[in-house]
């Protein structure tokens, strides 16, 4: 009989979110959704070491230093979210929410949207109701339930969204960091950012570009940028990969062994072929949408948690061009670009999310280590947060309160910035973005 109710454990900075459900199949694609790009404590209970999709535990996804870079002791920042699955609690807190719920409150920062939910407060708890998703919210002080209808087919979503919610604020809080809306990869221990808005192609280049030898995903939507000593790391924020027919139409691969299922970004390994076998092949006029996890699987490629960021590549459509255009952007150029391009840059950010009013707050910086000498050639340790250990954290570019204007001048000024105008047969040929990259830098 079993004693204790699976868990899973993610550690970020000094946070620890530890997700407790018994359902295993959940745990168990929300494992695979966050690896690499947040580090995973073996001290759960979730199988034996859980791990990634395609070897993502192994030493080539950017984490090779994370066991000696984290500290397993009990955290002072630890956050527990209960997930259960059961239809009479849920249908008595909608039955609660439609007697009580009040105007709505910002839950989820989106890149377009601060996803708002209808909200009331009892016994010290915020409470939420997510009707389209079948999902209730009771949030507190280190302690968040979600309860959820047994009939919905997209409660993963949801608990997805809470911890990546949570992680993602905790990897944001320190100084020098910023989120990017981009795609990125890396070869060769370092990464290329394709940084646009949406429908500006970056998910069609980064098609491409993962062709290369050795190219590895970091992200496909989102990422993070620390600013370090000499430079910046990018670092992957997981995201559901979403393809449109025309893309799919050009890389078939991912469409290979896909089920028709109604959603098939929320199915874990096991389901995926169980759902081919119910479901059919998906047609290939329809698009796709995936976990980063069957993305990779798809391609035949491995994630990485982050590297040493080589370059921006600020892409948009432009008609006027036949192919592509790449030219280099002087700092000021570059600038104001890439302001417009951080996530979640359209959107009112004054309000913070209900999720993340909750999260205890942070520990001051820590002070590095006084042996601390250059960064290594090959990027340095990988961190938790899917970043890289710097010599000196205290010498990066942005002190204590930066604002985003002045991180994102501190970035310009360290990192090389591209143009990337994208005609109507960009996509035709493969792209080489490093060596296009080459002759154009500055």
């Amino acid at each position: 009989m079993r004693l204790t109710v699976p868990s899973l454990t993610f550690r970020c900075d000094d946070l620890r979110l530890r997700i407790v459900s018994e359902d295993e199949a959940s745990l168990a694609w929300l494992n695979d959704f966050l690896s690499p790009w947040f580090q995973r404590f073996r001290d759960d209970v979730l199988g034996d070491d859980a791990p990634g999709p395609d070897g993502a535990d192994g030493d080539d996804t950017g984490c090779e230093a994370c066991d000696d870079a984290i500290d397993d002791s009990a955290s002072d920042r630890e956050v527990v979210v209960h997930h259960v699955a059961d239809a009479a609690r849920y249908a008595s807190l909608r039955r609660e929410a439609h007697e009580h719920a009040t105007v709505p409150r910002p839950c989820f920062a989106l890149d377009t949207e601060l996803l708002a939910l209808p909200s009331w407060e009892r016994d010290g708890r915020t409470h939420l109701i997510d009707e389209e998703n079948g999902c209730a919210l009771g949030v507190s002080a280190r302690q968040i339930a979600l309860v959820a209808d047994p009939r919905s087919q997209t409660a993963r979503l949801v608990l997805m969204r809470v911890v990546r919610e949570l992680l993602c604020e905790a990897w944001g809080r320190p100084r020098g960091r910023l989120q990017l809306h981009a795609a990125a990869f890396a070869v060769e221990g370092e990464a290329l950012a394709i940084v646009g808005p949406k429908r500006a192609g970056k998910t069609t280049l980064l098609l491409h570009a993962l062709q290369a030898a050795g190219a590895q995903l970091i992200g496909n939507d989102r990422i993070g940028v620390r600013l370090v000593a000499g430079g910046a790391v990018a670092c992957g924020l997981p995201s559901i990969v979403s393809i449109r027919p025309g893309t799919l139409a050009r890389f078939p691969r991912l469409l290979a062994g896909a089920p028709a299922a109604p959603h098939p970004s929320q199915l874990n390994d096991a389901e995926w072929s169980e759902a081919r076998l119910r479901f059919g092949p998906a047609p290939a006029g329809d698009g796709l949408r995936l976990s980063p996890a069957r993305f990779c699987a798809q391609l035949g490629i491995r994630p990485r948690a982050g590297a040493r960021l080589g370059a921006l590549l600020l892409c948009r459509i432009d008609a006027s061009v036949p192919v592509r255009r790449i030219e280099a952007l002087s700092e000021n150029e570059a600038r104001a670009q890439v302001l417009a391009c951080l996530y979640g840059a359209g959107i009112d950010r004054t309000r913070p999310t209900v999720l993340a009013q909750h999260l205890p707050l942070a520990r001051p910086p820590r002070t590095p280590p006084a042996e601390a000498g250059a960064t290594p050639a090959d990027g340095g340790a990988m961190l938790a947060d899917g970043g890289e250990a710097p010599a000196d954290d205290c010498a990066t570019p942005a002190d204590d309160g930066a604002t985003s204007e002045e991180l994102v001048a501190a970035l310009v000024a360290s990192v090389p910035v591209f143009a990337c105008r994208l005609g109507p047969r960009a996509h035709e040929a493969a792209a080489d973005l490093r060596g296009e990259l080459t002759p154009c830098a500055r």
